[in-house]
């Protein structure tokens, strides 16, 4: 079918590893009169599903980055923050999250009461801190494009000395992502 709105046939693959976790990713090609790869999602533990967003031809892509995950907390506590990404015809699928913004509503709403009853080492911390009670709320807003929100948060649910050290990790670790859009 046509997921790129383009009017060719676009091919779909799904793949995974078969690990326990990872790996999956998700590859479209566009078969025009020169084939394309249009997308190649990263291999993680977040395989992407290709859905209607936004009205225009083209199907976006929804996925996560896992770009976080066994960093601060056993694989069950890390979190794996939605991704949006769009249709260029120049440039393939790129991402774009802050675009779709209003999506995060629920997951910030769920991911603020978890920050706010968050317990040390609970989420399998592995410094015995509240990082990954807090974590899904800060990259939330970060990944939707609300920066100054996502610092707020941070400041505001975890109350440990590392606290900047912190956010300079956050930081570099999602500028550092292919799916991230600052």
């Amino acid at each position: 079918s046509d997921v790129t709105g383009e009017g060719d046939p676009d091919l779909v693959i799904h793949t995974y590893s078969g690990g326990a976790h990872c790996c999956f990713s998700t590859i479209v090609y566009n078969l025009g009169a020169t084939p394309i790869k249009v997308l190649e999602t990263p291999q993680s533990n977040c395989d992407a599903s290709l859905v209607q967003l936004d009205g225009d031809a083209a199907l976006e892509a929804m996925t996560c980055d896992d770009g976080f995950a066994y960093e601060y907390c056993c694989y069950a506590g890390s979190p794996m923050v939605r991704v949006i990404l769009d249709y260029s015809p120049t440039a393939g699928y790129v991402p774009a999250s802050p675009q779709f913004a209003h999506l995060y509503a629920g997951d910030i709403a769920l991911h603020t009461t978890m920050a706010a009853r968050g317990v040390p080492g609970e989420m399998c911390e592995n410094d015995g801190t509240t990082k990954c009670s807090v974590l899904p709320v800060v990259l939330d807003y970060l990944y939707s494009g609300r920066a100054n929100e996502a610092w707020a948060q941070l400041h505001q649910w975890y109350a440990y000395p590392d606290v900047d050290s912190w956010r300079a990790e956050i930081d570099l670790t999602a500028n550092s992502s292919p799916l991230y859009t600052p």
